[in-house]
């Protein structure tokens, strides 16, 4: 029988959370997104941004009081005060970006796609082994409370035994959304 009601999802203490010197590249509609669930929800740091124009990165930096602006993304990676580094550019640069980010000796956290193909995957998980590096995709969709909610339904054997599993992404977007 179905529960009549659903568990509370239970959040992720920062507390224990290495505190991170993030630097963003690709000042955009999802980088708002990350940059404000990192300053409202975490310890982490923004210390940097960099976009294809300065304009625009300046903007982005005013508004999530990030201290640095810089031109361009070597620019960015050349900064010591930079641990790791969110990707946010358009899809066809997330690999030459992300392997730009691992050889400076940054941590890189890459926006869906990681890559545009199996072979790009392979050489950025290579290089972040390499490097000594973490690299992941940001399958933010992983981490929605949703999610947590679901994984305590399972655990706790609220759904009886599984035989059929019907997945959606279950996400809403506006028509003036850049993802509908």
């Amino acid at each position: 029988m179905f529960p009549t009601s659903l568990p509370r999802p239970r959040p992720v203490a920062p507390g224990p959370l290495p505190t991170l010197r993030w630097g963003i590249i690709g000042p955009g509609w999802i980088a708002e997104r990350f940059t404000e669930a990192l300053c409202r929800h975490t310890h982490q740091q923004v210390v940097a941004v960099a976009g294809r124009t300065r304009e625009k990165a300046a903007q982005f930096a005013q508004k999530w009081a990030i201290p640095q602006v810089c031109n361009d993304l070597a620019a960015l990676l050349a900064l010591e005060q930079v641990d790791a580094v969110y990707i946010a550019t358009p899809h066809n640069h997330h690999f030459p970006d992300g392997l730009h980010a691992l050889r400076a000796g940054k941590h890189v956290l890459i926006e869906k796609p990681l890559a545009l193909n199996a072979q790009e995957g392979r050489a950025l998980q290579a290089e972040a082994q390499a490097q000594k590096r973490f690299c992941m995709e940001a399958m933010w969709c992983d981490f929605t409370p949703k999610y947590d909610v679901l994984s305590q339904l399972l655990e706790q054997g609220d759904l009886g035994d599984l035989h059929t599993l019907i997945a959606d992404h279950g996400e809403f977007f506006t028509p003036r959304s850049p993802y509908f």
